[in-house]
Order: structure tokens, then sequence, then C-alpha cells
């Protein structure tokens, strides 16, 4: 990775965050559809997309590009840009502030670079392989919390798809009085989990642009994650455990 690639990647966070903050202050306008149950999209998040999409094809045209919305567009360079143009999209269609741009650079099995930028609140978290996390240039950390009742975790759950995995891991901490958190934008909550905001953010299964750029936020921020294959999980996705490292979450034995 260059210095270039960590420069573009807050300019093009930015850029992506500014046309999607345009959209969502003209919701009425919005063309949104389903492409699953419970899974919208709408023509913000594909605009968004198209922008970044360009916008990387001008500056690294050998580079690869992996998208929600549009998938994988292989490159030479051995760098593979992974983008999520809104992550957040069914509290962006209702006008709940909590959604953001996120976007990571692979190489190999190694995260290279990651940003998460959240337009509403102008708040743009950033990270390198050799750089440590920052929020608006400025550096971050994790908490130091470490009795299970004092925590604060965050939660991703699809009950819509049977998320009985999903319940599994976190019923141990309800029962132990954990404070759950919930905002249906996992990158931003992982970006809360390197600032100080969450204790942990856990996830039976994310998808690589949903969990990547965050990954390397919250590492960089002096917490730990469940290893994965950075790899395989481009396509694969994988399940993710994000803390602030000194916190048991009484996972099922299979997430330890």
């Amino acid at each position: 990775m260059t210095q270039s690639h960590l420069e573009s990647i807050q300019n093009f966070a930015r850029a992506g965050g500014k046309l999607a903050l345009d959209h969502y202050q003209r919701l009425d306008e919005l063309e949104i559809s389903e492409k699953g149950r419970n899974d919208l999209v709408s023509n913000a998040d594909r605009g968004v997309e198209v922008l970044l999409r360009e916008a990387i094809a001008e500056h690294f045209p050998e580079d690869g590009i992996l998208g929600e919305e549009y998938g994988l567009e292989p490159g030479t360079s051995g760098i593979t840009w992974v983008i999520d143009p809104i992550d957040g999209t069914a509290n962006f269609v209702r006008g709940r502030p909590h959604w953001c741009v996120s976007i990571a650079c692979v190489e190999a099995d190694r995260i290279i670079a990651g940003c998460i930028y959240d337009p509403v609140h102008d708040e743009l978290y950033l990270a390198g392989e050799n750089m440590p996390a920052t929020r608006n240039g400025r550096p971050i950390r994790v908490t130091d919390v470490s009795e299970i009742d004092l925590a604060t975790v965050g939660i991703g759950l699809k009950p819509f798809k049977g998320e009985s995995e999903g319940l599994a891991m976190i019923t141990p901490m309800v029962e132990a009085g954990t404070r759950l958190y919930r905002n249906s934008s996992g990158a931003l909550s992982l970006a809360y989990v390197a600032d100080g905001r969450l204790d942990a953010y856990v996830e039976s299964h994310m998808h690589a642009w949903d969990f990547m750029a965050g990954a390397l936020i919250v590492r960089q921020a002096g917490g730990t994650l469940r290893d994965f294959d950075a790899a395989a999980a481009l396509t694969e996705g994988a399940p993710v455990i994000a803390s602030n490292g000194r916190l048991d979450l009484m996972l099922p034995p299979e997430y330890s």
C-alpha cells in the first residue's frame, strides 16, 4: 500500500458521504427496493457505489474492487478495495441518523487500510496497517471495562433469517445483566468499539464490506477480534467478535 492509498481512502469516503447525505436530506425522492427479505437498497446506495468505483478506477486502475451492490471486479495489483456505500440502509431510508460509508483496502490476507465515515455527524474514523486509529485526526482507544455486567455490547441480529446462532451468542450476556445496543449499522458499531463508545460488538456473520474497515480500526485502537482469514472473508464473510480485549463475553465454544 502506498501513502496515496491512505490519503485517497479518506477523500473517497468523504466524497461518498457527501453524495449520500444529499440523498438523505431528500428522502421523499428516494427509490427503494428489496434485495431480499428486510434487505433494502436504494438509488442512493447504488449511486454512491458507482461514484466510489469510478474514483478508485481513475486513481488506482490496477486495484480490484468489491462492493455490496455491484460485486467483485478483480484487479492485477494484489490490492482490493472493499466498499459498503451505505452501511445501515434500513436506518438511512427512514431518516434515522445511524449509517455510514465504509471502505477498506485488503492485500492478500491483510487489511491494510480502513475508513468509516459518518456524514450526519461528520465523524471520520481511519486506520492503517502501521497507523493508529483516529477520529477526525485525533487518536482513539478502546475502553478498559473488564466486568461483563458493567459493559455495553453492540449486537447484530437478523431474526427474519432465523438467527438462532445470534441469539445463542447474546443469551449469556443478557442473563449476566450486560447492556445491549443495536443500531443496525455493524460498521458504525465497530467504530464505536474502537472509540470507547461500546465495549464490544458481536455478530454471527457479516459480509466483508460490513466489517473489514471496522476490524482494522478496532485493532489499531488497541482492541481484539476473533481470528478470520481476510482473503476467504472477501467472498464468504465471517463471524465478528470485537472487543476491548478485557471482557469475557461468555460466548458459545464455537465463537471462542
